[in-house]
């Protein structure tokens, strides 16, 4: 992926919890980040006129193709039960039950050097257990929001709860009417 489309992914709202408004220079920053970690590296590909970025996660870690797709739905969207990544890896791998998935993230939490996947207790509105990545260290969990840092040290906090008011049975206008 190029740095552009990178920075697309990352500020897209749908489908991805915590939504983020990363910039430019945050990208940057955070691909100069997994550089250094050895997590990504640059591709040169004749005639290309930008950088071009892989990650190696999968390969790093030994993934099966059915572990990456967890992996990558928990990376997407947070905090989520069996049965919600299960469901929403459908595209990216097909597991027939939440018990496959449960699985699966047991070996993410018996990972040898050390647990990639942590399970937290049912609670917090939900009544079964749920599950929450631990790639990037411990986050604040079950909030409706998630911050980071910025360069200038304020927190840049994205309230994913805050939608827009909407009448029942109420459409916008598209344009003035016509009679």
């Amino acid at each position: 992926m190029t740095a552009k489309s990178l920075e697309a992914a990352a500020n897209q709202s749908f489908n991805r919890y915590p939504a983020t408004k990363l910039t430019a220079e945050e990208i940057a920053q955070g691909i100069q980040r997994l550089r250094n970690k050895e997590l990504i590296i640059n591709l040169h590909v004749s005639g290309s006129r930008v950088p071009i970025y892989e990650h190696l996660l999968p390969g790093i870690l030994e993934l099966t193709s059915a572990e990456n797709a967890v992996v990558t739905v928990l990376l997407l969207r947070g905090v989520q039960t069996a049965g919600e990544i299960r469901q929403r890896t459908e595209r990216l791998h097909p597991l027939s039950t939440p018990e496959q998935v449960e699985e699966i993230l047991q070996g993410f939490i018996e990972y040898p050097n050390g647990p990639l996947v942590k399970e937290l207790p049912a609670g917090r509105g939900r009544s079964v257990k749920t599950y929450v990545h631990l790639l990037g260290g411990e986050t604040e969990l079950g909030t409706g929001s998630t911050s980071s840092i910025t360069r200038t040290g304020r927190p840049n906090v994205v309230n994913r709860n805050r939608r827009t008011p909407r009448r029942p049975g109420i459409r916008p206008q598209k344009g003035p009417r016509r009679n």
